[in-house]
């Protein structure tokens, strides 16, 4: 069995990543005229998927270290830890919240651009003055 060397795969794998970004920037123009409503929910549902349980992690920090200084659980000490809690659990539960909502945007997107991309070859076929030879 012969190795690839880790140059050769890198450059695999640059060529690769160059031509995905192709069909994504050409595809880009194609979704937009598709749904602009769709593509933006996609587009900012994919974000929201990163940055939240981004989010949660970082916030669960000082949520930890509120919660060890409570020792004594006064009140004062509460106020700390409570509005913490609840940024920490609205991050968590937004992030398993996204998924669904991205999940139906992207499908309605997907329903869309399949209706626009067949109505662009319907109208470039009936433009073909030989296609009547053929019918």
């Amino acid at each position: 069995m012969s190795r690839v060397s880790p140059v050769t795969a890198v450059q695999n794998l640059w060529g690769r990543a160059r031509a995905a970004g192709r069909v994504v920037l050409r595809s880009l123009p194609l979704l937009w005229e598709a749904s602009p409503a769709y593509t933006a929910a996609v587009a900012i549902s994919i974000l929201l998927q990163g940055l939240l349980p981004t989010v949660a992690v970082w916030l669960s920090q000082p949520l930890v270290d509120a919660a060890l200084a409570l020792g004594g659980a006064t009140e004062a000490r509460w106020e700390r830890v409570l509005p913490l809690a609840t940024l920490w659990l609205g991050a968590l539960l937004a992030s398993h919240l996204i998924a669904p909502v991205a999940s139906a945007a992207q499908g309605l997107l997907t329903d869309r651009l399949t209706a626009h991309v067949n109505l662009k070859l319907m109208k470039k076929a009936g433009s073909l003055p030989d296609l009547q030879y053929f019918e």
